[in-house]
């Protein structure tokens, strides 16, 4: 991850303990379905109107597929419920085992799938909502994610992309442990984080598996923690050619040696250094002719040294822009890499400007670029 989201995760964990509190009284041993399993709070939104009247429906078919196992058989779906909903214990601690579900009915899964999909739903629902019950003015996750977006412009996950407007909130949130892995926490707001669409797509973490890789356990990002953040850097292969979309290696490194294992399962999993190097070989040769336009634009013009002094305060700003421009990650990464390039290098691009700009500046009294 490139910046922490800074403990900003949506208020949905309190639904998620109406759950955890449901479960919990039926292993003591409630004889029948009722209000009273879940917290008081929580009872207008079981018996709401509408489209949330399905939820009391879905309550009552898990309590029946639950009631059907034997104590024991109880204790054991608690543990793995709660278990699943350790979101940020199971990213940090490999040692913990994931609980698997498969010992359980079939039909008691799905079931509690049915359940907390549809309380998810019912956090981004703009009628009566779960947001209600918690003292929220809207539902959950629009509310949600314009207190997130006042602050986070860019996807945390890649720094390549926006995130979508104000309006469009679902699709920007993706369920970390995905839900058809860990169904017992699709409506733990601990496990929803707002993602850019590229990120959440098939070909980046679509459904991939966070903590596990081949059935061995692996350390992972929690979006909500602190984390260091990585250190990027970029190499021209083509330096001849660094005008004409050349070919880039990229190097992402943790800038901590607590966090290499977790900034390795995220450049795994979301395919980090190969969209990088996609998008330099895409981009830059459009970055830097602008760049060198603003150079030129500025008048300062003073040969190989001025251009290495532009680059690297260009480099500089866009490492504090990360969370608010899109691509800064990695034009920061391109502009540092050229602030130390060869001097021919960095000679043969005012070269080049030279012999555009003079044409342009004949007839302008503008001085040409000459090297001091």
């Amino acid at each position: 991850m490139l910046y922490p989201l800074n403990n900003q995760r949506p208020p949905a964990p309190r639904v998620q303990k109406a759950l955890h509190a449901f479960v919990r009284n039926i292993q003591r041993g409630a004889g029948a379905f009722s209000d009273e399993l879940f917290p008081p709070w929580f009872k207008p939104v079981l018996n709401a109107r509408g489209r949330q009247s399905a939820l009391r429906a879905k309550a009552e078919k898990a309590f029946g597929e639950l009631q059907r196992l034997t104590g024991t058989q109880k204790r054991e779906f608690l543990t793995a419920f709660e278990n699943h909903n350790e979101i940020q214990h199971l990213c940090e601690n490999t040692a913990t085992r994931v609980r698997a579900l498969s010992p359980f009915p079939p039909s008691l899964t799905a079931a509690f799938a049915e359940l907390t999909e549809h309380l998810y739903s019912m956090t981004l629902s703009k009628s009566q909502t779960c947001g209600e019950a918690l003292g929220l003015t809207e539902p959950c996750i629009p509310w949600h994610f314009k207190r997130f977006r006042s602050k986070y412009k860019v996807c945390c996950f890649c720094g390549l992309t926006d995130y979508s407007p104000i309006g469009k909130e679902r699709a920007q949130y993706d369920h970390y442990l995905h839900r058809s892995l860990y169904p017992l926490s699709t409506a733990n707001g601990a496990n929803l984080v707002p993602m850019c669409d590229r990120c959440n797509s098939m070909a980046n973490k679509g459904q991939k598996d966070i903590i596990r890789k081949s059935g061995a356990r692996r350390h992972a990002f929690f979006p909500y923690a602190p984390c260091s953040g990585v250190a990027v850097t970029a190499r021209c292969l083509q330096p001849d050619r660094v005008q004409r979309n050349a070919r880039w290696e990229v190097e992402v490194l943790p800038r901590t040696s607590a966090e290499r294992e977790k900034v390795g399962t995220w450049l795994d999993v979301f395919r980090i250094k190969d969209r990088y190097q996609e998008t330099l070989s895409t981009d830059s040769a459009t970055w830097l002719q602008q760049q060198l336009s603003d150079w030129v634009e500025s008048r300062s013009v003073k040969g190989v040294g001025n251009l290495r002094t532009f680059f690297r305060m260009k480099s500089q700003k866009l490492q504090e822009e990360l969370p608010k421009t899109e691509k800064a990650i990695v034009m920061q990464a391109m502009f540092s890499h050229m602030a130390s390039a060869q001097g021919s290098v960095l000679r043969g691009l005012i070269d080049n400007l030279q012999t555009a700009y003079a044409s342009r500046s004949a007839n302008r009294g503008k001085r040409t670029l000459t090297e001091q």
